[in-house]
């Protein structure tokens, strides 16, 4: 799985290393710009409850989809040399969306190969619940006749928190009008936990 986060552009000069750190950076070959996120590639096991970080890169922007593919390649690449068998690469849809659409992944499609390995290509579901919920609040989605609007979200709440007995317990007010911040907000960890074990459930049956 791997990840974007946002970075203040800084510049320090590492003494250990004698090199200045800060810029474009992946595979340990730099650029001028300086970085504006750091794109993190972690290894999560399926049956077994583990993670390890293994890789980062240092990126101006998330744009550069063919080099941040070539990097990503070579990592999964080693990953198989070193005996680990790779099922599915995750990431986030807002920044690598159309990183997976250069590997030609799509719904009829979901996966890519690599060393003639099929490796299924799924976004993040925190982050997709979190996209679907800030558009929702954005936007009206139609379905057919039918259309969804984020104003029955709001009714619907307001009626709960009257009754005694609630339907929807842990519906806060932050979740209804929530802020700048509370809409960047992601439960990965207690996410990624029910998603493993439906993926197991499946797996064993």
């Amino acid at each position: 799985m791997t990840d974007a986060m946002s970075l203040k552009a800084n510049l320090f000069f590492n003494i250990k290393e004698d090199k200045i750190v800060g810029f474009h950076e992946i595979e340990g070959l730099q650029s001028p710009e300086t970085a504006k996120n750091a794109l993190v590639i972690m290894v999560r096991g399926i049956f077994v409850n583990w993670k390890q970080p293994i890789s980062y890169a240092l990126i101006s922007e998330c744009r550069n989809y063919e080099e941040i593919n070539k990097w990503i390649n070579k990592v999964l690449q080693k990953l198989f040399e070193i005996g680990l068998n790779v099922c599915i690469f995750m990431s986030d849809p807002s920044d690598l969306w159309k990183a997976a659409k250069q590997r030609s992944v799509s719904i009829e499609r979901p996966y890519f190969f690599i060393n003639n390995r099929i490796i299924y290509y799924i976004f993040d579901v925190p982050h997709l619940i979190k996209n679907v919920r800030n558009n929702l609040m954005q936007y009206d989605f139609h379905f057919g006749y039918s259309i969804a609007k984020y104003d029955h979200i709001v009714k619907f709440y307001n009626q709960d928190i009257k009754k005694s007995l609630r339907l929807a317990l842990k519906l806060n007010n932050s979740h209804i009008k929530p802020t700048i911040f509370e809409k960047m907000k992601v439960l990965c960890d207690t996410a990624y936990k029910q998603v493993r074990c439906k993926w197991n459930s499946y797996v064993y049956r």
